[in-house]
């Protein structure tokens, strides 16, 4: 309120033309919106009849005639539009100030500029929105054309038929494979243990190897040969059980 009475007592000392010319302008301006935006109508109608009030005082012989046509004028579209916004009216007088009415109005100009500015806002989020909408759609509509044709009943049935046997067969494989893992750790171990023997047999021949005759030196190469042949055993059986863990895996790795 204090920024707009010290706008109008600026503008009082300008030259009447110039007020009037701005008078002019308003008018012109509320006529426009009269329809589409009446807020703001009202606002620059009051604003002109405020200046022309303020010409009626300061300068009455200055075209009063055209001044007092202008009021008239403003004095019959000011009450129907203020009625239409359901804004109350002031008596019409001219010694009294209308920053009271004036100031309402600017608050409810306020309030519709911010409305202006939320629909704005609302619309532009319709719009994001329905992009999104029309980008998700286009997605899905493409997704849609690469899908797989549907199976009827029958093709479904011998699908499942044959999924249930690929399992089984899984499973089959898996149990298999678990005993022959088991199997090679045992035979793998007892390999283990017989090379321990067998290192020990040897340390053994070399220590009694000076010690004893030569019938005890062809019995502990006897024994020597016997034990060679049993872990030449085990260990071909542990290359074969390695031979069939790998064909199983080959087999897991080609049925996920």
């Amino acid at each position: 309120m204090v920024l707009f009475s010290v706008g109008m007592a600026v503008r009082a000392v300008e030259p009447p033309y110039e007020a009037y010319l701005r008078v002019v302008n308003q008018i012109a301006d509320g006529d426009r919106l009269y329809v589409s935006q009446p807020i703001v109508a009202l606002q620059n109608y009051l604003r002109a009849q405020q200046t022309l009030r303020q010409l009626q005082t300061q300068d009455p012989a200055w075209n009063a005639k055209v001044v007092a046509t202008k009021l008239k004028y403003l004095d019959s579209k000011v009450p129907p539009i203020m009625n239409r916004l359901r804004i109350p009216q002031l008596e019409n007088n001219p010694a009294t100030p209308a920053a009271p009415l004036k100031s309402t109005v600017m608050g409810v100009a306020d309030l519709n500029s911010r409305i202006d500015k939320l629909r704005a806002e609302k619309f532009e989020l319709q719009s994001e929105m329905a992009k999104i909408e029309t980008t998700y759609t286009e997605k899905l509509r493409e997704a849609l054309k690469v899908r797989p044709r549907e199976l009827n009943p029958g093709e479904l049935a011998k699908v499942e038929s044959e999924n249930n046997k690929l399992l089984e067969r899984i499973d089959y494989l898996e149990s298999h494979y678990q005993k022959l893992e088991s199997e090679y750790k045992k035979t793998n171990g007892e390999l283990t243990r017989l090379k321990v023997a067998l290192d020990a047999a040897q340390k053994e021949k070399e220590r009694f190897q000076k010690l004893i005759d030569g019938k005890k030196l062809q019995q502990l190469a006897v024994e020597n040969a016997r034990l060679r042949r049993e872990i030449d055993i085990h260990d071909k059986r542990a290359q074969q059980l390695e031979v069939e863990i790998r064909k199983l895996e080959k087999l897991l790795l080609e049925n996920p």
